[in-house]
């Protein structure tokens, strides 16, 4: 779902300036009247109208710098096991979160004999 038009917000917070009430402005603009509510309370805290960022999707457990760090790691030992990765890493994470970061970087760790 789309976040409402930064015009539609100053329609309908210019609405409630000018004195009609919450209800009145979510029946005349079909918004519901706890969105102008929580858009008068951001704009009274932050002054800002505009939608806030969606953040979709997890955030990254590994940082960049950690990321670079485990395909050296790779390229210098090539044999290694997710397992010895993990440990050589030496981060707060799991092997899952390790083998996620691989696959991402399109890095194997899979050993053929």
């Amino acid at each position: 779902m789309e976040a409402y038009s930064v015009d539609l917000r100053r329609r309908v917070l210019g609405a409630c300036d000018q004195g009609e009430a919450i209800a009145d402005a979510a029946e005349q603009f079909g918004v519901h009247r706890a969105t102008i509510h929580r858009w008068l309370c951001r704009r009274r805290d932050t002054g800002l109208i505009e939608p806030c960022n969606q953040h979709v999707g997890r955030r990254r457990k590994l940082a960049e710098a950690h990321q670079r760090r485990l395909a050296a790691l790779v390229r210098q030992r090539p044999d290694a096991t997710l397992a010895q990765l993990h440990a050589a890493l030496n981060r707060p994470v799991g092997v899952v979160t390790v083998w996620r970061a691989l696959r991402r970087l399109k890095l194997t760790y899979k050993k053929r004999r």
